[in-house]
């Protein structure tokens, strides 16, 4: 569940990074500051939240790690739009897609992994209202550790 306290570090963040590790999904925010008394600092919020993954992969394995950073949260209009849409109280959660991939891509040796952010909001008569935004999508080479969504280390390609 979505705190007043996390939302308000989310809305002032400089970055935001969505995580998959060890089977938990992560929403963190970070922002620069300097408060006088430690001089230049990083100040960080980390809130637990529901996710799952979507994988289309032929190529087997489980989706064990990914990864979305948001560098420059601030300056992205449409991650502003999402967050002023966010209440306090909404259920979040995170789904991230992995290969939804097209033939074109495919046999380009890429592939295409997606991260979105589905809020679920109750409304005052018990209705449930969805919202799915699309926070990141990225296309790269199908090995390439740079993925949003990334399989065990012995899927990846190695280096000689």
């Amino acid at each position: 569940m979505l705190t007043k306290e996390f939302l308000k570090a989310l809305k002032q963040a400089d970055t935001i990074c969505f995580r998959l590790n060890d089977g938990k999904h992560t929403l963190e925010a970070s922002k620069r500051v300097n408060d006088g008394v430690y001089g230049d600092h990083t100040v960080r919020a980390d809130l637990s939240i529901d996710g799952f993954v979507r994988d289309y992969g032929k190529n087997g394995g489980q989706i064990d790690t990914a990864f979305c950073y948001l560098g420059s949260a601030k300056y992205i209009p449409e991650i502003q739009t999402i967050l002023t849409l966010l209440r306090a109280g909404d259920h979040i959660k995170v789904m991230w897609i992995a290969n939804n991939d097209s033939e074109v891509l495919t046999n380009a040796g890429f592939c295409q992994d997606e991260v979105r952010l589905i809020v679920t909001r109750q409304a005052a008569s018990g209705r449930s209202k969805v919202l799915n935004f699309l926070i990141d999508s990225q296309v790269s080479p199908i090995n390439s550790s740079a993925r949003i969504c990334r399989r065990g280390p012995s899927t990846l390609a190695v280096a000689s």
